[in-house]
């Protein structure tokens, strides 16, 4: 009987040692999840309280917003090579390089404040209290 409670106490110790906490790995997972899905949709609406046509009307802005976010990568890539062949040159021209990554930081906040205020005007006063509240969720990644 003795050996019987040891036993018990050391699988019941091994279980608990072993046992760890998944969330990290999840968090991984879903990130990799929903890069692969067609449209980058991972943002949580939930606590928006969206109705139908409200949630709707949010994924095409979404659509339109990671359609536009896939160019900007593409210009982003331009201007990364012209940098590159700047830094190639003999002279450095400071001028020019402050002026591409100006360009760049302006596409990337234009981009950001259209769709802040696309999804700004489709919700009502109580819901857009919310989205100021949570606004990390929508920030450009």
């Amino acid at each position: 009987m003795k050996i019987l409670k040891i036993f018990l106490v050391l699988i019941s110790l091994f279980v608990f040692l072993n046992a760890d906490d998944d969330y990290k790995d999840f968090e991984e997972y879903k990130h990799k999840y929903y890069k692969n899905q067609k449209y980058n949709l991972y943002k949580n609406f939930d606590f928006l309280n969206l109705n139908s046509q409200q949630y709707t009307l949010l994924k095409d802005i979404l659509i339109d917003y990671n359609e536009d976010y896939k160019e900007l990568q593409k210009y982003k890539h331009h201007v990364k090579e012209k940098i590159e062949d700047l830094l190639k040159e003999n002279d450095f021209n400071k001028k020019e390089f402050i002026a591409l990554l100006k360009d760049l930081k302006y596409k990337h906040l234009e981009i950001e404040a259209y769709k802040i205020e696309r999804i700004h005007n489709i919700l009502d006063k109580k819901q857009r209290k919310r989205l100021a509240h949570y606004i990390e969720e929508w920030e450009l990644d």
